[in-house]
Order: C-alpha cells, then structure tokens, then sequence
C-alpha cells in the first residue's frame, strides 16, 4: 500500500488535490505522487494496456475492466500507476504500487 500523506490535500486520497488554476467553473484536480506528496508527476513509459475482464482482477478489488497508466515522480523518482476502473456503467481511480499485476480476485 503507498503510504498517506500525513494531511492529504483530498481527505483519504494521497495522490489527488485541488488545483490552483484559477477562473474555472468546476473542480479541478492536481495528481501528486503518493508516495511523497510532489506535485511534479508525469506518464512513465511503459504498457498502458486496457484490461477487459469481467473478474475482480483490477488492482482497485472492484469488479470490471481497467487501465493501468505508469506514473513517475520527477523530484524524487517514485513510479506508481494510475489505475481507471470501469464496471456497469461506473468509473473507478486510484494510485496503485507499479508491481501490483491484477487484483486478489476475492469479494472484500
């Protein structure tokens, strides 16, 4: 599990906050790197395969198919995913460890 930030910006999330752009009309959010709260996070390369599956093999433990995206922190160099899940209509995301493959296929 990617360690919280001691104050995440997003109560419970480590890797989202608001961001500061100004003159927008909805919320608009800033990814950081969970792993150490930076603010300068990028795509890593590397495979960003959607994953259609119809199991509970998505990283998230929920039910459904998902794309993992490479992430980088630039500063500090920690690599972690950003991971979409999707399932009956609903849309998932999360920050997820970079070795974390599939889910624990079990119900939680």
């Amino acid at each position: 599990m990617l360690r919280s930030r001691s104050e995440p910006e997003v109560p419970g999330h480590p890797a989202i906050r608001p961001s500061g752009a100004t003159g927008i009309a909805w919320p608009h959010w800033q990814l950081i790197c969970p792993i150490c709260g930076n603010d300068y996070v990028y795509p890593d390369e590397g495979e960003s395969e959607w994953v259609v599956t119809d199991g509970y093999s998505s990283p998230l433990g929920n039910r459904g198919s998902w794309i993992p995206i490479p992430m980088r922190c630039e500063v500090a160099e920690h690599s972690w995913r950003l991971v979409i899940g999707f399932h009956k209509g609903m849309t998932f995301m999360d920050a997820c460890p970079p070795d974390h493959t599939t889910g624990s296929g079990e119900r939680g």
